[in-house]
């Protein structure tokens, strides 16, 4: 993903999705095809209490409860 400038007032921000999807507020995470964990981003895993070698590139179906 490439950055995008915009200029807010007199100040000039550098916009990168990428660096919104890491830092939000909101938990985030993407899944394979096949159902495993791609990738989760910080709150994710405060939210969950997982660290990230205990959630991502394991199965959605282990951390879904009926």
């Amino acid at each position: 993903m490439s950055s995008k400038i915009i200029k807010v007032d007199d100040r000039v921000i550098t916009e990168n999705p990428l660096d919104f999807i890491k830092n939000s507020n909101i938990g985030i995470h993407t899944v394979s095809p096949e159902g495993i964990i791609d990738f989760a981003n910080q709150h994710e895993l405060n939210i969950l209490g997982y660290a990230e070698e205990e959630y991502v590139g394991n199965h959605v179906s282990e951390f879904q409860f009926d």
